[in-house]
Order: structure tokens, then sequence, then C-alpha cells
């Protein structure tokens, strides 16, 4: 690889990215650069396709190997169960507004795990009890991770197992921590762009992460708080495109779901909402940028009902 291309330098910040997530993050290892055998890890590629499995095993066998696979991730089947559980109620509404061909955002807010929005779109795909919105589904992704394994695992072979896989660089303050270039950070978030908008236009259901990034936790006066960073201009612009809203939460491998809503930021309120109940704490968050202007900070007090959309300064 030519030391002065954009994807050379978009690799020597991941190597470093992916050391410190492997020192803090169990189970977390480093795939290396190896574009041959990891084609996600070119800097052109922004899109991978679900993988063709699904298209040939009985949706029976497919979703049963599914919720062993979450199973396993999450370490029992209970807690496995519990996600797919959370999603039965809502998963028909999702599914005939995808057959209307309108679009879904899945919207977490990494509080306490870095794969929540992973985990709650596989329990929706179980739930629907078919296969045929795999390959309408999505999920937006660091392309931090086509160089990540988890307990030796490629992430994108667990992931292309469930649903199409797009890779950006998000713009959050660890981006510009661990020194991705610029011009390589475009040239990916271009190409997701793109692969978004053409499938948005058929009707899909896409897991989206607003915030880009984990959120911060601490403790003020005696009480956990936690604080989720703003969301990008570029996010708001993408939440826009879509018709429906599925807020979601998870902590400690407990998974919370909202209704669904049709405002993108009553759905980041109620991601709040929900994240402030499971966890007891309050959490402070901010709504969507308008007219270039930084969003409102709101704050959702400890013990605030599940599901209302939050409020406060």
């Amino acid at each position: 690889m030519n030391a002065d291309t954009p994807e050379a330098g978009l690799h020597r910040s991941f190597t470093a990215w992916v050391a410190d997530h492997a020192k803090r993050i169990a189970g977390i290892s480093d795939l290396g650069y190896d574009p041959r055998r990891y084609p996600a890890q070119r800097i052109g590629e922004s899109k991978t396709e679900a993988g063709a499995l699904s298209r040939w095993v009985p949706s029976p066998i497919f979703l049963r190997v599914m919720e062993r696979k979450l199973a396993s991730i999450l370490g029992s089947r209970d807690k496995a169960d519990s996600v797919i559980g959370e999603f039965r109620g809502v998963a028909p509404e999702v599914a005939r507004l995808l057959d209307e061909k309108q679009s879904v955002a899945l919207l977490a807010g990494h509080s306490d795990n870095l794969f929540d929005v992973a985990y709650c779109l596989a329990g929706l795909q179980i739930s629907f009890g078919t296969t045929r919105y795999i390959h309408r589904t999505g999920i937006i992704v660091n392309k931090l991770m086509t160089r990540e394994a988890f307990r030796g695992t490629p992430m994108v072979d667990t992931l292309e197992l469930f649903c199409n896989v797009y890779w950006v660089i998000p713009d959050t303050e660890s981006t510009r921590v661990w020194g991705v270039p610029e011009r390589a950070a475009r040239i990916v978030n271009l190409g997701a762009l793109e692969a978004l908008r053409t499938d948005l236009a058929r009707g899909v259901l896409v897991g989206i992460i607003p915030t880009g990034t984990a959120a911060r936790q601490e403790i003020v006066d005696g009480a956990l708080r936690l604080t989720m960073p703003p969301i990008s201009a570029g996010t708001a612009r993408l939440l826009e495109q879509f018709h429906a809203f599925l807020p979601v939460a998870m902590w400690d491998d407990v998974p919370r779901a909202a209704s669904l809503c049709f405002d993108a930021n009553d759905a980041i309120g109620a991601v709040a909402s929900l994240t402030a109940e499971l966890a007891d704490a309050s959490v402070a968050y901010h709504e969507l940028a308008l007219d270039s202007q930084p969003g409102a900070e709101r704050v959702v007090p400890t013990r605030l009902p599940a599901g209302s959309p939050g409020a406060g300064t």
C-alpha cells in the first residue's frame, strides 16, 4: 500500500485506535490491514451486502441460527430471549412500514454497550419471523470495525449475517483524537451516504447511533449521570430522510424499546428516557442541530417513566 494514499493514512490511525479498544473492551482484537481478505477495509468499500446465507437457507432454520448466535454473544439463552421478546410487539408495525416502502431508523444511544444497536437490530430481525427483510435492513458502523474481531470472529462476518453494513467515519472527538485524516473521512462518508440514499428510496430499516460514539458516564452528587454527545449536522440531515423511528436502549444487557414515533427529536428524547429508566441515572442529551446552530441540551432526570420523550434543561 502506498504510504501517501488516503487509505494508508486511514489505517495508520486505525492501528492505534484498535489497540486502545483492545485494551478497554474484552474480546476485541486487531485483524490487521489485509484488504484482499477483508474487502471492507478498502476506503472505497462503502457498503457490505448482507450475506447470501439467508437467501437459500429456509427462514425457520436461519432464524434459529441467529438466535443461537445472539445467545452465544450475550452469554445466555435467557438474555437472547429477552432481547428478541422486547421487539415482538413492534415488529409487525415495522414490517408494515417496510412493505409500504417507508424507511425506519432504529436509534440507540451507546450508553452501556457498544454493540447495543446490533443486538437490538438482531432481536427485531428474529421477531419478524421471516428472513425477507434482511436485505432491506442495514446498520451504520464506524469503518474502524473492519479492522476488529470480537472473540476471534471478524465484526463484519457477524454483522453481514443479518443485515447490510454501511461504513462511515463518525464526526466525533474520538475520530479527531486518533488522527483520522479529514480527506479519508470525507471519501468514506460520501460513499456511505450515496449507498444509503439509493436504499432509502425503496424503504429500509437502518440501525443508527445518532451521537456516533459512547455516552460519558460520571458520578454527580452521588448519582450516575450519562451524557450523550451532540449530534452532528450531517447525522441530523440523514435522520430527516426517515419516515419513522424506533427508539431503543440497553443497560447491563437488558433491552427496552419505545413505541414507533415520527419525529427525530421525540425519538432521541425517548432513547434518553429509556436509558435513564434502565440505568437509574439522569441522562443529558442534545436535540438535533437547527439552522447550523447546536441543538438544545435536555436532561432526563432519574426514574422518569420509560418511553416519555424527556424535557427540561
